[in-house]
């Protein structure tokens, strides 16, 4: 499964418009500060994590040891209550989902889905074909076409609804090892069971977690 991580995944820029990015914006907990921020940036190292995972978004890169809130807030250095308000926010929006096998994105292989060698071949014709077409109608019009070669290489460019960013995965980090590792080093020595409570109650209390 590791040795499949994504060098990198997609990004849509229409995520800023969607209606969970405008919420998240006006997301506020009393006693939680800077929470937008925090919502933007762990939603952004969840997407990381499932692309180096690469298993229909899930982050735990062994299913059959899940991590938990307290194995994400280590990998992540991140404390684990911000990590467990921000995973119940984004399982209230739909974003994020939990079951036997731990936390994964909600849609990730619909998302991250990838052309096949086919598609990216029929997608390349039609580039050269208008190439092509474009070509003849400009010669059409009076250009000598001197400034075209013969044996002109088309790179085709997917165009949906939604333009796609690619959004490089930093494997010069070791994060394969890092995310094997990390389990089992048990919760950062700063967090106590009372603190997850308190975490836990208040993504209870907030989104009925």
């Amino acid at each position: 499964m590791m040795s499949n991580s994504l060098d990198w995944f997609k990004y849509y820029t229409s995520t800023l418009s969607g209606i969970a990015f405008k919420r998240m914006k006006k997301s506020k907990i009393e006693g939680f500060t800077d929470l937008r921020d925090k919502l933007e940036a762990t939603w952004t190292e969840f997407l990381t994590m499932a692309a180096i995972v690469n298993d229909e978004g899930y982050l735990s890169p062994n299913l059959k040891i899940p991590y938990c809130d307290e194995d994400l807030a280590d990998y992540l250095e991140r404390d684990v209550k911000e990590i467990t308000i921000c995973l119940a926010w984004f399982k209230k929006q739909g974003m994020m989902d939990k079951n036997e096998y731990g936390w994964y994105i909600v849609n990730w292989e619909k998302y991250q889905k990838r052309l096949t060698d086919e598609e990216k071949a029929e997608s390349h014709r039609i580039a050269q074909q208008k190439y092509r077409e474009r070509l003849k109608g400009s010669m059409a019009d009076g250009d000598s076409g001197d400034n075209h070669g013969d044996n002109v290489t088309v790179t085709s460019q997917r165009v949906d609804k939604d333009v796609d960013v690619d959004v490089d995965v930093d494997k010069n980090t070791n994060n394969e090892n890092q995310l094997e590792e990390s389990k089992g080093d048990g919760s950062p020595a700063d967090i106590s069971d009372k603190d997850i409570e308190e975490a836990t109650e208040i993504a209870k209390r907030e989104w009925g977690k």
